[in-house]
C-alpha cells in the first residue's frame, strides 16, 4: 500500500479545483456514475468501506440545501470519483484510484459536517424529517398491502442481496444485508407470528419498492432509506436487541478518527469491525462516564489482540484531545535535529526577524560537507517533528510544503491536519498492562494507514519502574513519555500509576497468564483516581472473581450479542485481525453438547493443579516447566474448570 505524500495531496486537490468547475452532469447523474463506478471497484484493503459510506453521505448532503461552494465541492468528488473509477481493472496500488478517491471523499464529508456542525456519525445517513416520514408512510402502507407475494418477495430480497454483495462488508449497508437475511428467515419460517410476518412482507417490500422515500435509481444513497426501514421492522420484531446503531454512532461522535482507521499487513486489511469497535467504547471517556463505569471489565471469549488495539485506539483518543486543545504548543531546543514534512532532516538553529517577518533557521550540510542555513517562513513551524539526533541533516528542504515528497503521517490522515503535529509534551498516556514482546510484534506486523503502528505516534516500554522507557520506532527516539506505554508486570504497572495518576488517561489490564492472580498490583490502582479497563478471557475465573470482588462493571459478550453484530467480509488472504474476527464470529455459531458427569475426586484434581500452576508462576525460576508440561497444565485446568462438565463441539 503506498502513502499518499504532501505533493500528491496537493495534486489532488488541484485535481479536484479543476473538476468542481466542469458541470459535467445533473446531481443525479453524478449520484449514480459515482455510485456505480465504486461499485465496480474490489479492495483488499478496506479504502472501499470509506468510499461507499463518504458517498453515500456526500449524495445524501447533495439532496439538502448546501450553499453553492459546498455544492460545487460536493460534486467535484463525483465527478471524480466517476472519473477516476471508471475503470474496472483500477488497482488500489494507483494512487489516481480507490485511496485517492477515499481520501478526497472523506475530506469533504469532514469539511461539509464541521460548516453543517454535524457530528460524525457510524451510519452515513441522517434522514431528515421529510424521508423519514415518508419512508414510515410507505412501510406502514405495505404492512396492510404487501408489494408481491410471498414467493415473489423472497425472491425479489435474494435478487437484491446478489446485486448488492460488493457492499456485505461495509458498515451500514453489510448491516442492511444481513436484516434482510434475518426479514426472509422469519417470513420463511412455518412457526411464525401473523404480526411477524406481515411486518417482514412490509419491509422486503420496502426494499424492492425503487420509487420510495429516495429513488433506488439514485445509487448507494437510494439504499438510506431502505437500510432505516429494514432496521426499524428488525428492531419491532426483536426489541431485546442492543441498539447497536446508537452504541456505535455514539462512539463515532466521540472518537471520529474511528470512521478512517485502515489496518492490514501483508495479508490484506481492513477497516475496524464493530466488534473491534465496540470494546474500544469501553475505553472511551465520553462515554464511560464517571462513577462505577471507571473500573469496567470486558469479558472476551477469547482476547487475542484486544488489548493492544483497544490501547491503541484510547491512544488516539489522547491525541485526539490534545490537538483539539490550544494548548499544544509547538518548542524545539535550539541545535536540535528537526524532521521536515516526515521526510527530510536538519538542525533547528532558532528564529530571526528579516523585513519585519519572522523566519525560521534551519541548518544542513551539502554534498561537498559544506555547513548551509535555509530560511522558512515561521508559518512553516508546523512541518517540524523533533527527530533522533543520529539523523543526518541534508539539504535543502522544498520551500513549499506542497512540494514536498515526505509522506502523510496517519495522525495527519485521521484528523484531517494540513501539517505534521509535533507528538510530545502532551502529558497524559495510556498504560497497556501486557506482555511487552506481544504487543511489540502487533505494533510492527500490524500498519495503520499505510505505516507500522510503532512509526505513528510514540509507543514504548519499561521493564523496571525508575528504568528508562524504550521507544519503539527511530522516528520518535528523541522522545521519553510515549503516549501509549507498556508495563509487563502488574506489580510495577500500578507503582507507575500511583507516582503520577495525573497524566494516567486509562490503565488497560491484559489478565491473561502471569497477572492474572497479580491482585496487590491491582488494589494499588484501585487506590488511585485512574480509570482501569481490564481485559480478561472467560475461562480465567479466578481473575474475572476477583474483578466482581472490587466492584468491576462487566461486559461480557454473549452469543446473542455476538450474533446481532455486522462481521467483515471473507476475504482470500485474511490479515491478523480479520483472522481474530472471523474465529471470534465462529464461536456465535458453534452449539457445544453439555454432559454433567459424576465423577468423585474432580474437585480435588482441580485444586491440586491450580495449586501446582500457582507454585510454577511464582516459583518458575526455581522449579522450571518446559512450555509442553505449561501447555498440558493448562489444558487440564481449561478442561475440568467448569464445574465438571464435559464440552463436545
Amino acid at each position: 500500500m503506498k502513502m499518499l505524500t504532501y505533493a500528491d495531496r496537493e495534486s489532488l486537490l488541484e485535481e479536484l479545483e479543476r473538476v468542481s468547475d466542469v458541470e459535467v452532469s445533473e446531481d443525479a447523474a453524478l449520484m449514480q456514475q459515482a455510485s456505480a463506478a465504486v461499485a465496480r471497484v474490489r479492495s483488499r484493503y478496506g479504502f472501499v468501506e470509506i468510499l461507499n459510506r463518504e458517498i453515500a453521505a456526500l449524495c445524501d448532503f447533495l439532496r439538502q440545501a448546501l450553499d453553492d461552494a459546498a455544492r460545487r465541492r460536493v460534486r467535484g468528488v463525483l465527478a471524480f470519483v466517476a472519473q477516476r473509477l471508471a475503470d474496472e481493472s483500477t488497482s488500489i496500488a494507483d494512487l489516481g484510484g480507490v485511496q485517492a478517491a477515499a481520501f478526497l471523499a472523506d475530506l469533504v464529508a469532514h469539511e461539509i459536517r464541521k460548516v453543517l456542525e454535524r457530528p460524525s456519525t457510524y451510519k452515513p445517513y441522517s434522514l431528515s424529517r421529510r424521508d423519514r416520514q415518508q419512508a414510515e408512510d410507505v412501510l406502514l402502507a405495505f404492512v396492510e398491502q404487501p408489494l408481491l407475494s410471498d414467493h415473489d418477495l423472497l425472491r425479489g430480497a435474494a435478487d437484491f442481496q446478489e446485486a448488492h454483495s460488493g457492499l456485505r462488508g461495509s458498515g451500514i449497508f453489510g448491516r442492511l444485508l444481513r436484516n434482510i437475511e434475518v426479514l426472509t428467515g422469519v417470513l420463511g419460517a412455518q412457526d411464525t407470528a401473523a404480526e411477524h410476518r406481515a411486518w417482514s412482507r412490509a419491509a422486503l417490500s420496502y426494499v424492492i419498492e425503487k420509487d420510495d422515500a429516495i429513488e433506488d435509481r439514485l445509487g448507494l444513497v437510494g439504499l438510506l432509506d431502505d437500510a432505516f426501514a429494514v432496521n426499524t421492522v428488525v428492531d419491532i420484531l426483536n426489541p431485546d436487541f442492543a441498539p447497536w446503531l446508537d452504541l456505535l454512532d455514539a462512539t463515532a461522535e466521540a472518537w471520529p478518527f474511528l470512521n478512517n482507521l485502515v489496518f492490514h499487513d501483508d495479508q490484506g486489511g481492513h477497516t475496524a469491525s464493530e466488534f473491534l469497535t465496540v470494546n474500544a467504547a469501553l475505553a472511551c471517556p465520553a462515554l464511560r462516564g464517571n462513577g462505577s463505569a471507571m473500573r469496567t471489565a470486558l469479558i472476551l471469549p477469547s482476547v487475542g489482540p484486544t488489548p493492544f488495539m483497544v490501547g491503541l485506539m484510547a491512544s488516539l483518543g489522547v491525541l485526539q484531545g490534545w490537538l483539539l486543545s490550544e494548548d499544544s504548543p509547538i518548542a524545539f531546543e535550539k541545535g536540535g535535529t528537526v524532521c521536515v514534512d516526515n521526510d527530510g532532516y536538519a538542525h533547528f538553529d532558532g528564529f530571526v526577524e528579516c523585513a519585519s517577518k519572522r523566519w525560521i533557521v534551519l541548518r544542513y550540510w551539502d554534498r561537498a560537507g559544506r555547513s548551509r542555513a535555509q530560511w522558512l517562513p515561521v508559518e512553516h513551524l508546523q512541518r517540524l517533528t523533533a527527530a533522533a539526533p543520529r539523523e543526518r541533516p541534508q539539504g535543502p528542504v522544498p520551500c513549499r510544503w506542497e512540494k514536498s515528497t515526505g509522506r502523510l503521517s496517519p495522525i495527519e490522515y485521521l484528523f484531517h491536519l494540513e501539517h505534521p503535529r509535533q507528538a510530545n509534551r502532551i502529558g497524559r498516556r495510556v498504560i497497556l498492562v501486557t506482555p511487552a514482546g506481544r504487543a511489540r510484534r502487533l505494533a510492527t506486523s500490524i500498519h495503520l494507514c499505510g505505516l507500522p503502528i510503532r512509526d505513528c505516534f510514540p509507543i514504548g516500554h519499561v521493564t523496571l519502574v525508575d528504568g528508562p522507557t524504550t521507544i519503539w520506532s527511530p522516528r520518535f527516539s528523541s522522545l521519553t513519555e510515549p503516549v501509549l506505554l507498556v508495563v509487563p508486570d502488574l506489580a510495577d504497572a500500578a507503582e507507575i500509576v500511583a507516582d503520577n495518576s495525573a497524566q494516567v488517561a486509562l490503565v488497560i489490564l491484559d489478565l491473561r497468564g502471569v497477572n492474572a492472580g497479580r491482585f496487590a498490583g491491582l488494589e494499588t490502582i484501585l487506590r488511585t483516581p485512574s480509570p482501569i479497563l481490564a481485559i480478561s478471557d472467560e475461562v480465567e475465573q479466578r481473575a474475572i472473581e476477583a474483578l466482581h470482588e472490587r466492584g468491576f462493571v462487566f461486559w461480557e459478550w454473549s452469543k446473542d450479542e455476538l450474533q446481532q453484530l455486522v462481521w467483515p467480509a471473507l476475504q482470500p488472504a485474511p490479515s491478523l485481525l480479520a483472522r481474530y474476527d472471523r474465529r471470534i464470529h465462529r464461536l456465535t455459531s458453534v452449539n457445544p453438547t453439555i454432559e454433567e458427569i459424576e465423577e468423585s475426586g474432580l474437585s480435588e484434581v482441580f485444586e491440586a493443579l491450580q495449586r501446582l500452576q500457582d507454585l510454577v508462576r511464582d516459583r518458575g525460576a526455581i522449579f522450571p516447566m518446559s512450555f509442553h508440561r505449561r501447555s498440558q497444565l493448562a489444558g487440564l485446568l481449561s478442561m475440568i474448570s467448569c464445574d465438571s462438565r464435559t464440552v463436545d463441539h
